[in-house]
């Protein structure tokens, strides 16, 4: 008989690398705890097993470089926080290695299905140093192996947008203010000096107006108004204020 189940589809918005972002600005200089830093190396036997090694034992403990001995050269990794999915195990590797880095974040595993070829599994995402009661990232991932053992295929699956998405989730837990990540009409005021939705590194809360005649320097090192950057673009704007110090 069914005891659980857990439905998730495909996120209508995609983050991206804000999602890496906005997790890094969440947790700071936070660390996380993953338990003694030895952990016993041991060859995982089928996916399942895989599976509960590298996110029960591995992850925190070793670096990524040991869970890619355990992928295929060829795999295919989809994150539906992304648009377009990793090929090849140099890319999931480069991929890996950007959340690693996060010294904050635990990816939490909870439930792992019995498969020995494939094997999906429930996690939610924990992030030292925020509250308790701030939002909470759940989600499901399915990894595949080939015909040797190695990991061919992943696909990480991130709570559904009806519910607030990652990065609206994320930036609730940062700064409430910024819960509306979607244009407000042409006509609406800006309110970010009122709300507090944008703090200066002073301590005041400004408005869109003195934020967008900040002057930052290109890559091509030229300095110009973060107004002349914008434009008339439409959409979501994510500007980390430590950038323009």
């Amino acid at each position: 008989k069914f005891v659980f189940l857990r439905e998730i589809w495909e996120p209508l918005y995609k983050p991206g690398d804000q999602t890496v972002e906005l997790l890094k600005a969440i947790g700071g200089s936070s660390v996380a705890s993953f338990g003694p830093p030895d952990v016993e190396k041991r060859q995982p036997n089928g996916a399942s097993d895989l599976c509960k090694y590298l996110w029960k034992e591995l992850q925190g403990r070793a670096p990524p470089e040991e869970a890619l001995g355990f992928f295929a050269p060829d795999i295919v990794y989809e994150d539906f926080n992304y648009e377009e999915p990793l090929f090849g195990v140099v890319q999931v590797g480069d991929f890996l290695r950007k959340f690693a880095e996060i010294k904050s974040l635990k990816f939490v595993a909870e439930r792992f299905s019995d498969g020995d070829r494939a094997c999906c599994f429930t996690w939610h995402v924990d992030i030292a140093g925020v509250s308790e009661d701030a939002p909470s990232i759940r989600g499901i991932s399915f990894y595949e192996l080939n015909e040797k053992g190695k990991v061919s295929y992943v696909r990480d699956i991130p709570e559904s947008a009806l519910k607030p998405p990652p990065l609206q989730a994320l930036a609730a837990a940062l700064r409430p203010k910024l819960r509306r990540l979607q244009p407000l009409p042409a006509e609406a005021p800006c309110n970010c000096a009122v709300s507090g939705g944008v703090e200066w590194p002073t301590g005041d809360c400004i408005g869109a107006d003195v934020l967008l005649k900040q002057a930052i320097t290109g890559v091509d090192g030229v300095t110009r108004p973060i107004a002349n950057e914008v434009g008339d673009a439409s959409g979501v704007i994510v500007i980390f204020i430590r950038h323009l110090a």
